[in-house]
């Protein structure tokens, strides 16, 4: 195995040990929040490339107890696509 193909490869290891580190902590998040809002909640989208971070579909009440856990760093409300014309 040539050195850049090993040095990819060590990398790619990496990122995927990373990666299930960062779902397994929001896993563990969700488990919390699940508890502590009494509703189930499911993941519409999960980020642990560029950000860390899942996407819930919860009323406005839910969000508001979500963003007050002390784990939960931002929550943002999803936007509407708006056409460029």
């Amino acid at each position: 195995v040539s050195r850049g193909v090993w040095a990819a490869s060590r990398r790619a290891s990496a990122v995927t040990r990373y990666r299930n580190y960062l779902h397994e902590r929001q896993d563990r998040v969700l488990s919390d929040l699940r508890l502590s809002v009494g509703k189930s909640l499911r993941p519409t989208h999960r980020w642990t490339l560029v950000g860390n971070g899942f996407g819930l579909a919860v009323d406005a009440t839910t969000a508001q107890r979500i963003a007050g856990h002390p784990d939960v760093a931002r929550v943002e409300p999803d936007y509407a696509p708006v056409p460029l014309d």
